[in-house]
């Protein structure tokens, strides 16, 4: 398989992901809903085909592209090593802010997590209230 087939392969496999993501996106979170009224035209078939040729193309291309340079660490020795030699260091793996998640609060138009880092960053003075 010669640079072109192998090109070509990858980005076949990147357009059937991201329809399967797209579709499995659609079936568990109904994006038009919460999308279309913010885009124009405001009418759900162009707001179905616009999510459905972002999902498979924009995306399946762009990260079949992308793809080779986003990898990890292939080799444990030197990923360990520089781990070894700068260590991230965490307190603890739970998360420090808190925000209610709810299908009511996305409804009704409100981010309960950028709520969240918005009070934070207020706390922190670094955002006017």
């Amino acid at each position: 398989m010669d640079k072109v087939d192998k090109v070509e392969s990858t980005i076949g496999k990147g357009i059937v992901a991201g329809f399967v993501a797209t579709f499995v996106l659609s079936v568990l979170l109904d994006p038009i809903e919460l999308f279309a009224p913010s885009i124009l035209p405001a009418s759900p078939p162009v707001g179905w085909v616009l999510h459905f040729f972002v999902g498979t193309v924009v995306w399946g291309i762009g990260f079949a592209v992308l793809h080779d340079y986003l990898h990890g660490c292939r080799w444990f020795g030197p990923c360990y090593w520089v781990n070894w030699f700068y260590p991230i260091a965490v307190s603890t793996l739970e998360p420090q802010l808190v925000a209610p998640l709810s299908f009511e609060l996305v409804a009704s138009g409100r981010d309960p997590a950028m709520e969240a880092i918005t009070i934070a960053l207020q706390r922190t003075a670094y955002l006017p209230e």
